[in-house]
């Protein structure tokens, strides 16, 4: 879906006793590739797949924002060791909804060091962070 003007831009049936990883390129394959370079893809923990994020890199030449949680170990807890508390926060946006409050922060990605495994472009965009939690 197009966030801008909230058009579907290619949807693919999932198939019974299946789930929607293995359809994450078939769906996307679907658009133009001048329609996705330097795009950014949003997609949630379930497509926190290195095979996702190299696929959009390397074949699609988008970019990425993955939300990250326990599903995938290694990367949360990567995460988790980066120096936060030292990176300067550029835009910080809260809200309320369902019950609980909302906090999603950006932050230039500079000074947040490597991560170990590639892709090397995990949870950053471009040269920004984007931090969600939820209080």
């Amino acid at each position: 879906m197009r966030h801008a003007d909230a058009v579907t831009l290619a949807a693919r049936e999932i198939a019974a006793k299946t789930n929607e990883i293995g359809e994450f390129a078939p769906v996307l394959d679907q658009i133009a590739a001048a329609d996705l370079t330097d795009t950014v893809i949003t997609a949630d923990a379930m497509h926190a797949q290195r095979a996702h994020a190299v696929y959009l890199v390397q074949q699609r030449h988008a970019h990425y924002l993955f939300t990250v949680k326990d599903n995938q170990p290694t990367l949360a807890a990567q995460l988790r060791r980066l120096p936060w508390k030292q990176v300067p926060v550029l835009h910080r946006q809260s809200s309320r909804g369902h019950g609980r409050a909302f906090e999603a922060k950006a932050a230039p990605a500079a000074g947040l060091g490597r991560m170990s495994r590639p892709p090397r472009r995990a949870a950053v965009m471009n040269r920004l962070v984007v931090v969600a939690s939820s209080s």
